[in-house]
């Protein structure tokens, strides 16, 4: 399964918390729970037509410190900018990336909206909250392929 790369955003701008971006794995397992979670979206928003996201308790990705960016090769570095993440081959994680290109956060959690999936942290000790872009289910359903990885794959 591959990695997705998404860059940040922080609530205060000017400060420098040094994470930049988060690397999310979507594994089979990691795929079921988003898809479980769309599924209590979608029905919630049937009855409340309001209802604009669902947030759960979720670390499933890890943030980069500058020195993580910095490490991402340069052909994926390139096309960080273009809209619903990155996509890379696993194995670039564990040949380049040391426990200091991590920022360790607190208050982790996804975001759960009708056509995607985000997360949120608290870098340790800021009063900063960084959010992920989205990484919309279209763009899941593109990289993982047409075969069905999981139950719920139609939503």
């Amino acid at each position: 399964m591959p990695d997705f790369i998404l860059k940040t955003n922080s609530s205060m701008p000017d400060a420098d918390v040094g994470c930049r971006a988060a690397v999310v794995t979507v594994n089979k397992k990691l795929m079921a729970v988003i898809l479980q979670r769309a599924a209590i979206f979608k029905a919630a928003k049937k009855k409340d037509k309001s209802l604009f996201e669902l947030q759960f308790w979720d670390s499933s990705p890890d943030y980069l410190s500058d020195m993580g960016v910095d490490a991402i090769p340069e052909e994926y570095k390139a096309t960080l900018d273009q809209e619903g993440g990155v996509k890379m081959k696993s194995a670039w994680r564990n040949d380049t990336l040391i426990e200091d290109c991590f920022q360790r956060t607190e208050v982790d959690l996804m975001s759960v909206r009708e056509d995607a999936v985000s997360w949120s942290a608290m870098p340790k000790h800021c009063d900063v909250r960084v959010e992920t872009e989205e990484l919309r289910y279209d763009v899941l359903k593109r990289h993982l392929g047409k075969k069905k990885p999981v139950k719920g794959w139609g939503i």
